[in-house]
């Protein structure tokens, strides 16, 4: 009996227990079944002026780059500069032993005078057989000869005068100037080596190397449908890794009208101001260009915009009822997108929260942010 009245005391028991469950479970299938808002914050774009941007790599050349080689021949006597120089146009680099040449310059100075001294003689001579022919005291042949004899003269001194132009110019020669503004890269002669002329064959010397990096030039390329939106004198920004924190500013120059057949790409080349000569030839830089400016252009966090199903879409809200759009975005930056198509100025545009939801999802606003 006693065994009896604890078996009935277990039953009951489990009942009770069984009964609080179901209850339970009832109580959160309904909490649940009523729980049908998903709680999003919403926004409605924000209206400003966007600039369409062509993007690009580039890479930097020398403006200019030469050879310096001598115009005679001769030991150098004086280096006056190395290689990393900075140096200006007309600046000495190096001198030849000028004395074989200015040796040559007082020959040819002497040549000169005498040429001189013998023309002003037969020009007195000349003037001295006119009489005589006049007067029939001499032949005409006789004239004739000394008239000859005066144009040879005046002829040698002409002669002897260009001998002495290009002596002075082969003294001149013996320094070697710089043609430009720009770096010495290569060093190529000692002091005391003996360098041949370029016109000497075989003979000749490259003395120095140089380049022009004030202004570099730019060289990238763009997909050939932004070329109807470049033209010269157009602004190019740029940025270098080795200088992160700046924008550099260039301008295009040259546009190739001939578009490459392989790459679909059109040859651009920029002029930059290298003032300070911190952007090197051969550096890489990422270049933007302004295409167009939208004056009212529709602005969203990056939040709001979800890509699925390889489309960019956004949920827009009316009436507590979220609507998938499928929207054309343009230009992003800091945290923000540009939507091109696919909602209006007015919009209401579900943010956080966004991914729960479902075409006709229904939404709680729980904070609507100003556009």
């Amino acid at each position: 009996m006693r065994n009896s009245n604890i078996f009935f005391i277990i039953v009951l028991m489990v009942a009770f227990l069984a009964q609080g469950c179901t209850k339970k479970d009832v109580d959160r299938k309904t909490e649940k079944k009523g729980k049908t808002s998903i709680r999003v914050e919403a926004t409605k774009p924000t209206i400003q002026k966007v600039e369409h941007i062509i993007r690009a790599v580039g890479s930097f050349l020398a403006d200019e780059q030469l050879s310096i080689s001598p115009e005679i021949e001769g030991k150098i006597a004086k280096l006056l500069a190395d290689e990393g120089d900075m140096v200006k146009r007309g600046q000495i680099l190096a001198i030849i032993d000028d004395e074989r040449y200015r040796l040559e310059v007082e020959k040819r100075k002497a040549q000169v005078e005498e040429a001189k001294a013998n023309l002003k003689n037969m020009e007195l001579t000349l003037g001295r057989k006119e009489k005589l022919v006049k007067e029939k005291v001499i032949s005409q042949q006789e004239y004739d000869d000394t008239f000859t004899k005066f144009l040879l003269a005046k002829a040698s001194l002409q002669s002897t005068k260009a001998t002495l132009n290009l002596a002075q110019k082969d003294l001149k020669d013996t320094k070697i100037y710089s043609p430009m503004d720009g770096i010495i890269t290569k060093r190529l002669i000692s002091l005391g080596e003996y360098v041949g002329s370029t016109q000497m064959v075989g003979a000749g010397n490259i003395l120095f190397e140089m380049v022009s990096i004030n202004p570099l030039k730019l060289f990238f390329t763009v997909p050939e449908r932004y070329s109807t939106y470049l033209t010269i004198g157009k602004e190019a920004k740029l940025k270098v890794k080795a200088h992160p924190n700046e924008v550099f500013k260039g301008k295009i120059y040259f546009i190739n009208p001939q578009i490459d057949q392989k790459s679909r790409s059109v040859e651009i080349k920029a002029y930059v101001k290298n003032d300070d000569m911190r952007l090197k030839p051969g550096f890489f830089a990422d270049v933007t260009l302004i295409k167009d400016i939208n004056e009212r252009a529709m602005i969203l966090p990056q939040e709001a915009v979800l890509y699925k199903e390889g489309k960019t879409m956004v949920y827009v809200v009316e009436n507590n009822i979220a609507y998938k759009r499928e929207v054309k975005i343009g230009e992003q930056f800091e945290g923000k997108i540009e939507i091109i198509s696919g909602i209006s100025e007015n919009s209401l545009i579900a943010t956080k929260g966004n991914y729960l939801l479902e075409d006709g999802s229904k939404v709680e606003i729980i904070k609507e942010i100003e556009g």
